[in-house]
C-alpha cells in the first residue's frame, strides 16, 4: 500500500499536472531550483520569475553561469539575492543602482534583504539611488543618519516611510504642516501613532485614518471620549484595537454599524479582530462588502466556511479592460488586464491541495500564482526533486 506521503505527492503530481501554466509560473516563483536544474531547463523557464525566486541559493557560480538570461531589474530587488555581500562586488556593473525616475522596487536601493547601515550606506554611497533608498523600511534610520545624508533624501519619501522612528520633533526638524497634504505622509501609520504630533496637527489630518489607527493610547487615554467631536465610525469600524481589547465593541456599538451599513459594514468586513465565525459571517450577511471579507486574514478559513459563502465571494480574477484615448472614447475592446481581487489572494486561508481540488472551478490560476502561500502550505512539502524534474519533462 503507497504511503501517506506518497498518495499525497499523487495527488500533487496529479493537479499541477492539469494545471501547467500554473505549475510553470508558480515553481519558477517559489521552487529552489539548482544549478544544474536552472541550466538544464532554461530555454523552459520564465527567467522574470526565476529572478524574483527568493529560494533559490543566489552564488557567484550560479549568476556568472546564468548573467544573460537573469532580469536584474528584477533580481537587484530580489531579498535573497545578495547574501552573500561580495557579490554586490562581483555584478556591479550588473545590478540597477539608480532604477526608474518613478516609482519604487525597480532598484537596489529598494531591496529589503540588505542590511542598510550607516556602514553600508557610506560603502556605497556614490551609487545609491537615495530617492528610493528614502521609501526603503529595511534601513537602519536614526537621526544621525538622516543629517549625514540630508541634501540627498527625497522628503516627501522619507515622510512617508513608516520605519522612520518618527516623534514630533523629528517631524518639526524635517518636515512642517505643508507636507501634511501629501496624501502618503498624512496616513503614515508612525506619524499619526505619535500622540502629541496628532494633538499639534489635528486640524490637517484625515480623522478617518486617525479613528482606524490602532497604535494610539485609546485606552490609557480614553480617546473615544477625548476625541469624540473628531472622531469617524468609518474609521473606528476598522481599528483592530478597539474590537481585541473589547470582546463586547461591536454589539455594544451596533447602532452605529446600522446607522449608515453599507459603509461601516464595508469597514468591518475588513476588520481581523471581529468575532468571526460562519454564525456571525450568516447573521450579518446581507451587509457585508464580500470584496473586503475575502481578503480578512483573520477570518478562520476552512472548506466548511467557504461551502457555505461560495457563491457570495469574489474569488480573484484577471479580466480584459477597454483601451480609451483621452476623451474617454473606446478605441479597442481590450487593452490589457485588470486584476479584481478575492480569495484566492489570501494568504491565511490553509491552503492545500485538497481544498484546491474542492474549488478548482472557482480558480483563476493566473491569480494563484500570485499568493505565495499557496505554493508554501500546499505544495512545498511535497514537490520534491523528482517530481519537479518529471512535471518539466512532461509539461
Amino acid at each position: 500500500m503507497p504511503s501517506p506521503k506518497s498518495q499525497n505527492q499523487q495527488q500533487c503530481h496529479s493537479f499541477l499536472l492539469r494545471h501547467p501554466d500554473y505549475f510553470l509560473d508558480a515553481a519558477a516563483q517559489y521552487y529552489p531550483f539548482t544549478k544544474a536544474q536552472l541550466i538544464r531547463y532554461h530555454d523552459r523557464l520564465k527567467w522574470y520569475l526565476i529572478s524574483e525566486n527568493q529560494n533559490i541559493c543566489w552564488s557567484y557560480d550560479l549568476l556568472q553561469e546564468t548573467k544573460d538570461l537573469i532580469n536584474w531589474e528584477i533580481l537587484s530587488n530580489n531579498p535573497s539575492a545578495f547574501k552573500d555581500l561580495s557579490l554586490l562586488d562581483s555584478f556591479s556593473d550588473l545590478i540597477n543602482w539608480e532604477g526608474l525616475d518613478e516609482g519604487c522596487g525597480d532598484s537596489i536601493s529598494s531591496n529589503k534583504g540588505l542590511l542598510w547601515d550607516m556602514d553600508f550606506i557610506q560603502k556605497h554611497e556614490t551609487k545609491i539611488n537615495f530617492k528610493k533608498l528614502s521609501h526603503n523600511t529595511s534601513v537602519q534610520w536614526s537621526e544621525n543618519l538622516i543629517d549625514k545624508y540630508l541634501n540627498c533624501w527625497d522628503l516627501v519619501e522619507l515622510g512617508s516611510n513608516d520605519s522612520v522612528p518618527w516623534t514630533l520633533k523629528l517631524f518639526d526638524k524635517y518636515l512642517d504642516e505643508t507636507d501634511l497634504r501629501n496624501w502618503r505622509i498624512n496616513t503614515n501609520s508612525k506619524i499619526i501613532s505619535n500622540f502629541d504630533l496628532v494633538e499639534k496637527y489635528k486640524n490637517l489630518l484625515y480623522w478617518d485614518t486617525i479613528s482606524s489607527n490602532p497604535y494610539l493610547p485609546w485606552a490609557e487615554k480614553n480617546l473615544l471620549h477625548y476625541w469624540s467631536d473628531r472622531i469617524k465610525w468609518l474609521g473606528i469600524a476598522r481599528n483592530e484595537f478597539l474590537f481585541k481589547n473589547d470582546k463586547t465593541f461591536f454589539i455594544k456599538h451596533l447602532d452605529k454599524w446600522y446607522a449608515n451599513n453599507y459603509n461601516l459594514f464595508g469597514s468591518l468586513s475588513s476588520n481581523p479582530a471581529l468575532p468571526w465565525d460562519k454564525f456571525f459571517i450568516d447573521y450579518y450577511k446581507p451587509y457585508w462588502n464580500w470584496e473586503d471579507l475575502s481578503l480578512n486574514e483573520g477570518i478562520p478559513w476552512n472548506i466548511e466556511l467557504i461551502d457555505i459563502i461560495v457563491d457570495d465571494l469574489p474569488w480573484g480574477v484577471f479580466r480584459d479592460y477597454c483601451l480609451e484615448d483621452e476623451y474617454g472614447k473606446i478605441i479597442a475592446p481590450t487593452g490589457g488586464f485588470i486584476l479584481d481581487p478575492g480569495l484566492v489572494l489570501n494568504e491565511s486561508v490553509p491552503w492545500s491541495v485538497e481544498m484546491l481540488e474542492h474549488f478548482e472551478n472557482k480558480l483563476d490560476f493566473r491569480v494563484l500564482r500570485l499568493n505565495k502561500a499557496v505554493w508554501k502550505k500546499a505544495f512545498n512539502r511535497l514537490v520534491d526533486e523528482r517530481m519537479v524534474e518529471d512535471l518539466m519533462d512532461l509539461v
